[in-house]
């Protein structure tokens, strides 16, 4: 279940980068590096990372500005206690101009900012907040959930091959 989740993200990122002329295919290794650099040091599952990417790249429409604003959304939620879907959307909105849902929470930026200004501004106000902020019990429990993605990925051609055989039997049985 958490696998088929994790493919629909992947799926869903790969049609928002496809809207912006990048492949997620070519750019997999980055993005997947960035995520799971980023799991490793935060609270932030990589399901949670990818759909805020999702976010990002559909509200800037920018591939590269997106992938240096996700660790920035990050620090944002952090700090803020925002859930990071919420987070990701604010931080998009304001690297292209609309500051207004930031303003809303006490976040003032000065207006007419570039995209790496803005950037910069965020990470000089909420930089490392998700690793200050980090609960091991959570890194945990994604560290296991990853795990036991990896082994039913492994396991699943063994097992759905003998689901039909297992069905039959309790048919039998049953």
């Amino acid at each position: 279940d958490r696998e088929r989740v994790a493919q629909i993200m992947r799926i869903l990122l790969d049609n928002a980068l496809r809207n912006v002329g990048v492949s997620y295919e070519a750019n997999e290794a980055a993005i997947e590096s960035l995520v799971a650099a980023q799991q490793r040091m935060t609270s932030f599952s990589d399901g949670e990372q990818r759909q805020a990417m999702v976010n990002l790249v559909n509200v800037t429409q920018d591939y590269q500005t997106s992938l240096q604003a996700l660790p920035v959304a990050l620090d944002l939620a952090a700090a803020t206690g925002m859930a990071l879907e919420s987070a990701s959307v604010m931080v998009g909105r304001a690297l292209i101009g609309n500051t207004e849902a930031l303003g809303r929470h006490g976040i003032e930026l000065q207006k007419n900012l570039t995209p790496q200004e803005t950037l910069n501004v965020l990470m000089e106000r909420f930089g490392g907040a998700a690793e200050a902020n980090v609960d091991p019990m959570v890194q945990l429990k994604n560290s296991l959930a990853d795990v036991a993605e990896s082994i039913g990925m492994a396991l699943l051609p063994a097992v759905q091959a003998i689901v039909p055989v297992i069905r039959d039997i309790a048919d039998r049985i049953g």
